[in-house]
């Protein structure tokens, strides 16, 4: 999804996914988590720790791919360890790709950030923590990220 990251690990029970009739069965595979810092998101650098990774990949024959699965991290503003914040980010989300692009939709609690600049020219910094159902497409063009419904908390004020 281009040069920004995506701490993307959401939440809510999708439905069962089955393969198309007659495909291959999905695959699992274990999404790698570690500890990292945020530089120029905020007007500080945030630590965030992974406190717990259960998170999985499963792939689906016709291409879609669903992240879910327990993830916990703590975010800790660097330069006042006293400002911190655990977040319970699990999943789920899907995407998909075509060849002028992809997508991500997700539901439920997710940390989003992207550096200044990624969602358009002079756009901010950006980390939040989001509950509800989203998207974020990627194309050519650039990335666009729109949050179709719940709540969103903006974790550089709130650590700030």
């Amino acid at each position: 999804m281009g040069k920004w990251a995506i701490l993307a690990i959401a939440v809510v029970a999708v439905g069962a996914f089955a393969a198309p009739g007659g495909t291959a069965t999905p695959t699992r595979e274990p999404l790698p988590a570690a500890d990292f810092t945020l530089d120029g998101i905020c007007a500080f650098s945030v630590d965030v720790a992974v406190l717990t990774n259960e998170q999985m990949l499963i792939s689906f024959s016709d291409g879609r791919g669903l992240a879910t699965g327990a993830l916990e991290v703590e975010l800790t503003n660097a330069s006042d360890p006293s400002k911190s914040v655990v977040l319970n980010v699990p999943g789920p989300g899907v995407t998909t790709t075509s060849d002028d692009g992809s997508l991500l939709t997700g539901t439920g609690p997710w940390l989003l950030f992207f550096p200044p600049g990624a969602l358009g020219a002079g756009s901010s910094g950006f980390l939040s923590y989001i509950v509800g159902r989203f998207t974020i497409t990627s194309s050519p063009e650039g990335t666009a990220f729109e949050q179709q419904a719940g709540v969103s908390r903006d974790l550089c004020a709130e650590l700030s």
